[in-house]
């Protein structure tokens, strides 16, 4: 089980290279690298990814697909900040990256109610009256 804000990126195939972040604790497959800070900058390890994943891409190699392997972390050059750096930027970035995941969690609630609301509007099984009354004066 991989815990919530580790950076995960995809390794080995069609979609190598792509990285995101979970809010949740997930489950992965092989075919992908879970990073995690040890200072607990979990959103400087995301975004410092995101600036680095191409040279990892090129830096990969294969013959059908393209592999990041561990091999291609070793021979990455990586700039680390003093650790007061990093809990700054954190301390910065924290309210964006807190509001996103909360606009995820709404945005799955309302499509949720939705699904369950639309069909019953469409079938007539649910009325909205003033909605009905507002519909036939422009109607």
């Amino acid at each position: 089980m991989i815990d919530p804000f580790t950076t995960v990126i995809v390794a080995r195939g069609a979609t190598t290279g792509r990285l995101t972040m979970f809010g949740l604790p997930i489950a992965m497959n092989q075919t992908c690298y879970a990073l995690r800070s040890k200072n607990d900058c979990h959103y400087f390890i995301y975004c410092h990814a995101r600036q680095s994943i191409v040279n990892l891409v090129h830096a990969g190699h294969g013959s059908v697909f393209n592999t990041i392997t561990t091999g291609t972390f070793k021979s990455s050059t990586v700039l680390v900040p003093d650790v007061q750096i990093t809990k700054a930027f954190e301390q910065l970035i924290h309210p964006f990256f807190s509001q996103i995941l909360k606009n995820q969690h709404l945005s799955k609630s309302l499509a949720k109610l939705r699904d369950t609301l639309l069909p019953k509007l469409i079938s007539g099984e649910l009325t909205i009256p003033n909605v009905e009354k507002l519909l036939e004066g422009i109607l």
